[in-house]
């Protein structure tokens, strides 16, 4: 017994022997000029220098007994070390080291007062900025992009990995600056995040002048403790070791501030049933479905996980339209009528008939549908083509047709179509105190992890069913919690889903990620069939250089396993591409003389306006100047409030950029297009319920870009809410204001191509070569303006550079006074203040309209969308004054008050304008505006002539009646659509001189001619978009003098019929007169014809314009 009491009492001894000796050698890192650990409970600087902390309204928070640390709270009193003169701390060079748990994703942690230092979280990463004693600055814009390596530059260390400070998790971070070393070095627990290697840079001691305090941001928010100040560059050795002997203290722990913030993500509620399902109801038709017995049998063979989907779809499809439930069996031997699916790999009854089939005129992930020996197939060329076959066929029987009369190929005009979300995962530690917006993704990790995933299945499903086939669930700007490489399993699992609905997944890495071929490798070993990176290089903190020398070497690490490199085609905010950070001139000056040099699998996609998202900007001039390399476009899909996008789409795909002469349009040369999505769990999916439109009719039109707007409305909306009459046209016109009020509202994204920003000097957003003062709008210099319209082809360029005919985004590239007076009749001011006081009407007049609906839509989407609309339109009513009117006020001088009473009846009449408004129009789609529009034309006739003008609405008309000397201008947003029983032109004009139709309004409808002019002179049509028409869209009848500028004509008849007509010039004009069917062409019209029963016509020019012909683009009839 004694014996071992002795043994233990030495082993005791032994113990404290080794650890005092421990200590020894273990010292305290040399240079130590400040310490602080809080385990007293007071700021006491244990260097022994007397740089007391001052602890404010910081508390004390104890971590375990004997250990304490500081807790900061948003707006309390920061924590401040006061710095006398000559002090120690203002240090020329040294080391920074300390414990760090926030919640924190963007603020300030530590700063010296003087600028020399500064310790920062940005998005979730550690980050540091220094300045030196003269002129040296470490954040932006110090390094050029000809570096030797592609590693850590300014803005470090984001976006390294392992910067990340995590969810409420402890780190010890520390940072060196060493300026004769020429570098900067991060830690995180003790390993080198990275070296900053500024060996070519002038890098200076820090400055030490005018040091007084250090202190912590008031922003602030989470722990910090044991900070130490050295006054030398720490090896890695000496911060491993602090590492090493403080880490007990924090391990395991999750310290967490309170906080009122609730993430509250929606779960499914059967209450929610009809919005939670958008267009895909499947609810019975109104007309029993003659062939419904096909769909009693749904053959797919094989175990395809894709063909399996779609043929789950068309069955439980089946079942709600119906009323039975299909037996879904993988022989095609069973008995009776039937659906078949499949592909020839997977079908072996298919493959048996692929000649018959013409399976070969397949391309991508397109289909066919066609009956065949009492069956209805549906084939693909891949699994892809299966499943959008399947919700194709589900489709158009949703609309009536009849399956066994469809003989139907499906080829997809965009190849990659994708859906990129602006969103951090969610299912993290952090997400208690996180709230909504893009915090509130669709995506989790902990739902994908533990098997919950009805949510993102059936987002996928929705994307699926109207053509996505490409997705992106990570936030383009990088943050930890995307990091696909911690969740692989989870990643996995994803790609399942995605597999399944034919879509390919995709992924945002930070460059450094991407540059890695083992992380191309890791991705391709758990999804064989990813997609690639969506890339965000040299933008806004996302450094990296979207130049082929790094893009290609990406794009290397992708391109065995099939992969691609998405490179959105601008970098904002850098100075090294130019003087002048210019948004709307960077991208082309960056990308266009690089075409060719990127790989074949990179794909090059700015935005589809030149500034942002904007429903009144130009094309970008990148757009058509890539030619030898891949091209797509980023369009937003869908915002916080309700809006329509879909004709603002439509209008891009059919731009002409003229870089191959006319012709050159949008449609035809695009590879990708990448739709942003900001939407966050909801009963609805979307804010509102009609902005599901967005996500519908982007993915058709990118499927199809022949489809018209008018035919995706009228799809979405049939399987949305029905086909009666009223709703159709109703959410028709609804859809249309709600674009209108967002054009005239939204002025953040944009004034006739500009983008106005009320916190910046100008006015206008500070990136951009354009301001708002008191004598008028538009490009700061005549230098500027021959800038931005250099870098368009020369046949935009004449459009764009004339005040006229570029009129629809007049101030994008010309300055233009506030009094001058615009074709619609009013002034620039006027038509400002104008715009946002016909916005804030629109909105309530929608939210009006919507109430007829009451009684033809089930009552819980009534509500709930009636309540929507109804607080949005008091929303513009209350910001719109306030922010906006208010700014313009400031900077251009005149008041709202006084520039609207120019806008009276009275006073409009004095300079020869008429607004039909004034006259009793109403511009709601319902009601009729024939007599209001004509009394309008007949003053201004009688008066002596002048504008009529047609504001933004809907005006449901039968036949106008043009009159001399007036000029009709229809605003854009204005539509000029035919009464049902109409059955004579809209426009009518006979025995008339100087007559003038100006747009960038619509002239729209069907079953007449859209304008008639007949005996006429001196006719000028300009700027206009003319839709539809029976005989012709437009017809001239023995006219003389005729001008057609910029019109834009899409018919199923003849475009432009010239009937013994003299001297006519047609210029920069696409008519389109193929006749199509649901965007297929079938036949059509002459693009021009040229009639005459007593003579030809005479002295005619066609120069500058687009022709298609259901025969031939340009094509004379008898004369």
């Amino acid at each position: 017994m004694e014996y071992q009491v002795f043994i233990t009492v030495f082993v005791v001894v032994a113990l404290v022997l080794v650890n005092e000796l421990s200590s020894v050698m273990a010292s305290e890192p040399e240079g130590l000029i400040g310490r602080w650990d809080f385990d007293d409970g007071t700021g006491t600087d244990l260097s022994g220098n007397g740089n007391h902390a001052l602890l404010g309204g910081t508390k004390i928070y104890s971590l375990r007994e004997g250990h304490a640390c500081i807790e900061t709270m948003s707006k309390a009193e920061p924590m401040r070390i006061p710095v006398p003169e000559n002090s120690p701390l203002a240090i020329s060079r040294g080391t920074i080291c300390f414990w760090l748990n926030t919640i924190s994703d963007r603020s300030n942690i530590l700063r010296y007062n003087n600028d020399a230092i500064e310790l920062n979280t940005y998005r979730g990463c550690f980050q540091v900025r220094f300045r030196g004693e003269k002129d040296f600055e470490y954040w932006e814009g110090i390094l050029d992009y000809d570096w030797p390596k592609y590693d850590m530059r300014e803005w470090a260390f984001y976006p390294h990995v392992k910067a990340s400070i995590g969810d409420s998790e402890w780190h010890l971070f520390a940072v060196a600056y060493d300026d004769k070393a020429k570098q900067i070095v991060g830690w995180r627990d003790g390993e080198q995040i990275a070296t900053i290697d500024l060996s070519t840079v002038n890098m200076e001691p820090l400055r030490r002048e005018g040091l007084t305090e250090i202190h912590t941001d008031e922003r602030f928010v989470g722990y910090l403790d044991d900070l130490r100040i050295y006054n030398k560059p720490l090896t890695d050795a000496e911060i491993s070791q602090i590492y090493n002997e403080t880490k007990t203290i924090y391990a395991g722990r999750r310290d967490t501030n309170p906080t009122d913030k609730k993430q509250n993500t929606y779960k499914y509620q059967e209450v929610d049933r009809t919005l939670y399902k958008a267009w895909l109801q499947f609810n019975p038709p109104d007309i029993e479905q003659s062939n419904q017995d096909l769909f009693r049998n749904i053959v797919a063979e094989g175990e395809n996980s894709t063909v399996q989907t779609a043929a789950s779809e068309l069955a439980q499809a089946a079942e709600s339209m119906f009323g039975f439930k299909p037996a879904v069996s993988e022989t095609a031997t069973v008995a009776g009528p039937k659906v078949i699916l499949g592909t020839a790999e997977t079908s072996s009854w298919i493959r048996e008939r692929a000649e018959d089939l013409q399976l070969d005129r397949i391309e991508e992930d397109g289909f066919v549908i066609t009956a065949m020996e009492g069956a209805v197939v549906v084939a693909g060329r891949i699994p892809a083509g299966v499943v959008f076959g399947a919700f194709d066929l589900i489709r158009r029987i949703q609309i009536g047709q009849d399956p066994l009369e469809l003989d139907v190929l499906e080829n997809p005009q965009v190849p990659i179509r994708m859906v990129a979300h602006w969103s951090y995962f969610r299912g993290l530690f952090g997400d208690r105190w996180r709230g909504g917006g893009r915090d509130n993704s669709i995506f989790s990790w902990e739902e994908l992890r533990t098997g919950d995933t009805k949510l993102i299945h059936d987002w996928v499903r929705m994307l699926a069913s109207c053509g996505w086939n490409a997705l992106c669930p990570s936030e383009i700007n990088w943050h930890y919690r995307n990091n696909f490489l911690e969740h692989l399993d989870e990643v996995e699992k994803l790609g399942d889903i995605c597999r399944d609905y034919g879509i390919k997944l995709y992924w945002s890495p930070n460059y450094l990620l991407a540059l890695d071929p083992k992380t191309a490798d890791a991705l391709y070993a758990r999804v064989p069939d990813f997609g690639g990176y969506l890339m965000k290089l040299g933008s806004e903190k996302q450094n990296g250089d979207p130049r082929p020398p790094m893009v290609n070497r990406i794009a290397d690490t992708l391109k065995p396993s099939g992969g691609k490199v998405l490179v959105r085609g601008f970098a904002y905010g850098n100075l090294r591409y130019t003087p002048e950070p210019y948004r709307n001139l960077i991208p082309y000056d960056l990308f266009a003389h690089e075409d060719g040099n990127f790989r074949d699998n990179v794909i090059i996609a700015p935005k589809g306006s030149p500034l942002d998202w904007d429903l009144a900007a130009p094309i970008p001039a990148l757009d058509g100047a890539i030619q030898k390399n891949l091209y797509g476009s980023e369009l937003v899909i869908d915002k916080s409030w309700p809006v329509s996008w879909v004709k603002k789409w439509k209008w891009w795909f059919e731009q002409d950029t003229y870089r191959n002469g006319p012709g050159s349009l949008n449609k035809f040369s695009v590879d990708c297009i990448m739709g942003v999505s900001m939407i966050s769990p909801a009963p609805a999916w979307t804010k509102s319920p009609l902005n599901a439109v967005n996500y519908y009719g982007l993915g058709r039109l990118s499927w199809n870009p022949d489809l018209t707007v008018d035919e995706i409305y009228t799809e979405w909306i049939q399987q949305t809410f029905g086909d009666a009459p009223e709703v159709l046209r109703t959410i028709k016109t609804i859809l249309m204001m709600l674009e209108e009020v967002t054009r005239k509202t939204y002025n953040y994204r944009g004034y006739r191509g500009i983008w106005l920003d009320s916190s910046d000097p100008g006015m206008a957003q500070v990136k951009t070569p354009y301001i708002v003062n008191e004598e008028g709008v538009g490009t700061i210099t005549p230098e500027l303006r021959e800038r931005v319209l250099a870098q368009y082809a020369p046949g935009l360029r004449e459009i764009y550079g004339d005040r006229l005919r570029g009129e629809a985004h007049l101030t994008a590239f010309h300055f233009t006074a506030h009094d001058q007076r615009l074709s619609i009749g009013r002034t620039l001011i006027q038509d400002i203040y104008a715009n946002m006081e016909e916005g804030v009407e629109m909105a309530a007049q929608a939210a009006e309209l919507w109430k007829t609906l009451e009684g033809r839509i089930d009552s819980h989407r009534y509500e709930y969308t009636l309540k929507i609309l109804v607080d949005y339109a008091a929303s513009v009513r209350s910001m719109t004054p306030k922010k906006w009117v208010t700014n313009f006020e400031a900077h251009t001088g005149r008041t709202r008050e006084e520039t609207l009473a120019g806008l009276t009846q009275e006073a409009l009449a004095k300079v020869g304008t008429y607004n039909v408004r004034h006259f009793g129009a109403v511009a709601d789609g319902e009601s009729n505006d024939t007599d209001a529009i004509n009394r309008a034309i007949t003053t201004c006739n009688a008066a002596g002539g002048g504008t009529v003008f047609v504001p933004s609405g809907v005006y449901a008309t039968s036949s106008i009646h043009l009159k001399s000397n007036v000029t009709l201008a229809i605003d854009a947003g204005a539509t000029l659509t035919a009464l049902p029983d109409a059955d004579a032109a809209l426009l009518v004009g006979e025995n008339l001189e100087n007559v003038n139709i100006y747009g960038p309004g619509t002239v729209n409808g069907a079953g007449n001619t859209r304008i008639t002019l007949q005996y006429c002179q001196n006719i000028e049509i300009r700027n206009l978009n003319i839709y539809n028409g029976d005989d012709a869209a437009v017809l001239t009848k023995r006219c003389d003098g005729v001008l057609i500028d910029n019109v834009n004509i899409q018919t199923d008849q003849d475009g432009l019929n010239l009937s013994e007509c003299r001297n006519v010039t047609v210029s920069d004009c696409r008519i389109d007169a193929v006749q199509r069917v649901y965007g297929r062409p079938i036949g059509g019209g002459e693009a021009i014809k040229f009639d005459g029963e007593i003579s030809s016509s005479d002295n005619i020019t066609v120069q500058n314009c687009f022709l298609v012909s259901g025969t031939d683009a340009l094509e004379s009839g008898p004369e």
